[in-house]
């Protein structure tokens, strides 16, 4: 069997995919995963991986790296809101959690139930695919369109795209829209 060298341990592992994960190169635009294994073993990989992670969070909280042990025991452990935050968290997948905690971290938010999140997420994914601006915060559908009564809205009434109509007709024609509609509703 075949073996192969950590480069950062120095020690000698067998050549598989137990002690060395695959190296990923990207050809063509497109990531593919050889047999070709990265330099390092797993042991060291992952080391380094969660060194790297350590020093990021030190530089964003403005903490030296020799003082995360002594924060992460007393701010992370001993403060109740997180640990709190934490239980309500627990049954969550990993990287749903991770997303949660960020946004609580950069936005002040703070989670309550994960309908609530799911809500919120559609909502904001709402707002930054909106065209023009309503009044509303909330999902926008077809009868709050209909209800505004946007430029557009009346432009297509009039089978007209919207550059080729002065504003004065598409006021009028909001007026005459409102007006049949109370008519109706008898109002």
């Amino acid at each position: 069997m075949e073996t192969k060298t950590c480069t950062c341990c120095k020690k000698e592992y067998p050549k598989t995919e137990e002690y060395f994960l695959l190296k990923p190169i990207r050809k063509n635009y497109k990531w593919i995963v050889h047999e070709i294994f990265r330099s390092n073993c797993k042991k060291c990989t992952y080391k380094k991986s969660n060194e790297n992670r350590i020093k990021k969070r030190c530089i964003e909280l403005g903490i030296e790296i020799k003082d995360w042990d002594n924060f992460k025991k007393e701010s992370l452990l001993n403060n109740p809101i997180l640990q709190l935050k934490n239980e309500k968290l627990k049954g969550l997948k990993r990287s749903l959690r991770a997303r949660i905690l960020r946004k609580e971290r950069e936005e002040n938010y703070v989670f309550t139930t994960l309908e609530d999140y799911y809500k919120k997420c559609s909502e904001n994914i709402s707002k930054a695919q909106r065209k023009y601006k309503y009044n509303t915060n909330s999902k926008i559908n077809n009868n709050i369109i209909r209800e505004s009564l946007p430029d557009y809205y009346i432009a297509n009434r009039l089978g007209k795209s919207l550059k080729d109509l002065p504003k004065e007709i598409i006021e009028t024609k909001r007026l005459l829209i409102t007006l049949k509609r109370e008519l109706k509703n008898g109002k």
